[in-house]
């Protein structure tokens, strides 16, 4: 079977930049080779630009980071649409021996489909604490934490198998959803996705055998043999990369470690801290601007008090003069005084 290239871009080459693009959204996610990250700038009505390491980041952009997808464990589970989701993920992984610790904290769910009374969602627990290793630059202020299989752009893929920090992953995909995914090693025989895409169709959450694989990885040559050998009916594609559209952006889960959540809580507290100090200096300011005020009137009041006392100086001045010279004269015109 004979791969067919897809007309997605190559690694290494970008989009020139419109100038004074802003806004929109800032993929960033492992690269294929280990300890590298890719950074894509993608907008509504704008083809994709890739961000150089140099580049800053757009203004008013929205910056996803997607974690590493080793660090992620993952495990499709039907629950009943009643009762809280959590509760009943965190039965069901207990009652498999799948809970382990520190994985409550940052448990988490993908909603992937509702069938009568049966709910299809794959839980999520981020490995803690995370490895910073390799991770970019500031990843914790990011505002969105992602997985990488759930944002690939392939809803009529079945299989998707890419290449992250020199590991290759497999993802299988439900209606455009991923509801497994895990990690391989290279010596590894493509049968064990055979066998894993069989567990998956007998419990009902893969809806048809595989008949479409994807391969993201840039030689695209991950044991194609292997996989034309254990899934004789698929169509096998090659292609990198493929991005999700912002509208799948802007409807993303938010899947962030507890030190990403560390962090948000204290920037979270030092805001409260900057409003306060911030209403506090306004207080401050508008009693100043009321004290000054007060001041301008009386000064303006006194002022007037002063021009009044300076227009009657002269005339009291003559009566004083007055005053005197008749206390002078009066003995001379009336002497009995």
């Amino acid at each position: 079977m004979t791969p067919t290239a897809d007309p997605a871009s190559e690694p290494g080459k970008s989009v020139p930049q419109e100038k004074g693009r802003s806004g929109g959204f800032v993929l960033e996610w492992n690269g294929s080779d280990q300890g590298s990250w890719e950074r894509w700038h993608l907008m509504e009505g704008a083809p994709p630009h890739r961000l150089s390491p140099e580049e800053l980041l757009p203004k008013n952009s929205c910056r996803i980071l997607t974690l590493p997808t080793g660090s992620f464990f993952a495990w499709p589970l039907w629950i009943s649409t009643e009762g809280e989701s959590l509760d009943l993920i965190r039965l069901e992984l207990a009652g498999r021996h799948l809970l382990k610790r520190g994985m409550e904290e940052s448990l988490r769910m993908l909603p992937v489909a509702t069938l009568d009374e049966r709910r299809l969602v794959v839980a999520l627990a981020c490995e803690e604490p995370l490895p910073e290793e390799g991770l970019p630059e500031n990843w914790k202020k990011a505002e969105r934490f992602e997985i990488r299989a759930n944002l690939l752009n392939a809803p009529e893929e079945d299989l998707l198998i890419w290449q992250e920090n020199g590991v290759f992953h497999a993802s299988f995909q439900r209606d455009g959803k991923c509801v497994w995914f895990c990690g391989l090693r290279e010596d590894l025989s493509p049968g064990i996705l055979l066998r894993a895409s069989l567990r998956l169709l007998s419990e009902g959450v893969l809806l048809h055998p595989v008949h479409r694989i994807r391969i993201m990885a840039p030689e695209g040559s991950y044991a194609q043999g292997n996989l034309a050998t254990c899934f004789p009916h698929a169509r096998i594609t090659t292609g990198y990369p493929i991005l999700p559209e912002t509208a799948t952006l802007s409807k993303t889960e938010d899947l962030p470690p507890a030190a990403a959540t560390a962090e948000r809580r204290k920037r979270r507290q030092w805001e409260l801290v900057r409003q306060i100090g911030a209403g506090a200096v306004l207080v401050y300011t508008l009693i100043l601007i009321w004290m000054a005020g007060d001041y301008l009137i009386h000064r303006r009041a006194l002022s007037a008090w002063k021009q009044k006392l300076a227009a009657l100086q002269s005339p009291a001045s003559q009566a004083q003069a007055d005053s005197e010279r008749w206390k002078t004269l009066r003995p001379a015109i009336d002497p009995s005084t």
